[in-house]
């Protein structure tokens, strides 16, 4: 190995024994200021339209915060690769055990040691989650029980020049695998059996494995205004709670 490669692998060893909390919180503070600069864009281009092409449903705000918050956390995380959407297969002995994929919104990996650090999944509030049907959902028996996953590294390798470029990656859960679950905002919850959405949902995913973190509890990101001051007050409060989950990656 040359001297830069190993050089570079200590840098990163010592990365993961102890990482700077400040650019942590950053993460999340640039990637929550993102979605609310791009939803405030999409909402005043509608009021202010001048054109004659008039946009209905607006293009998915969820996908952009997992795409922005998964380029910010490779940001910090330099040892780990961060796939968006990608279907994962499951195997337990070399059997599969779960005929569909599923599809965790963002996964965390360390190529170099064929190892799933954590996967990530994105509520960007709680107005269309079911929490009876969370509550009986059993998406997490064949990842809890995999003890190998698998998928490809091109989603959808259709061209010829895709396949030539496509692999098949192969995966073992870390020892310390995470199950995070990010709650943008909690705003507009509604109660669930009389008792709030929020702290009802945050029961059914613990439950469920997941360690639960609500980012924002008193505004929603869709405000027609620079939240810049009140994100970084709101992740103040929560600060022990992001840097217990993400300190640990």
């Amino acid at each position: 190995m040359a001297f830069d490669e190993l050089k570079k692998d200590k840098i990163l060893d010592k990365m993961k024994i102890k990482r700077d909390k400040n650019k942590i919180l950053n993460v999340f503070e640039k990637s929550l200021e993102a979605l609310n600069k791009k939803s405030t864009e999409i909402k005043s281009e509608k009021i202010e339209n001048k054109s004659r092409v008039h946009i209905g449903r607006a293009p998915s705000l969820a996908s952009f915060f997992e795409q922005t918050l998964a380029k910010e956390l490779s940001n910090e995380y330099l040892e780990y690769n961060f796939y968006v959407d990608y279907p994962i297969s499951l195997y337990l002995k070399n059997e599969r055990i779960s005929k569909q994929p599923i599809y965790p919104d963002i996964l965390i990996i360390d190529l170099k040691e064929k190892k799933l650090i954590a996967i990530i999944e994105i509520k960007l509030d709680l107005g269309y989650v079911d929490v009876e049907k969370e509550s009986k959902s059993v998406r997490d028996s064949p990842l809890d029980d995999a003890d190998s996953i698998q998928f490809n590294s091109i989603v959808g390798a259709y061209s010829e020049m895709e396949k030539g470029k496509n692999k098949r990656i192969y995966l073992t859960k870390s020892q310390n695998f995470h199950k995070i679950v990010l709650i943008v905002t909690a705003k507009n919850q509604h109660n669930y059996e009389g008792i709030g959405k929020l702290e009802t949902y945050q029961q059914v995913m613990t439950k469920r494995g997941y360690r639960v973190i609500s980012l924002l509890d008193n505004h929603h990101y869709n405000d027609i205004s620079d939240l810049s001051k009140i994100i970084k007050k709101s992740l103040a409060k929560k600060r022990g709670d992001i840097l217990e989950i993400f300190g640990e990656l």
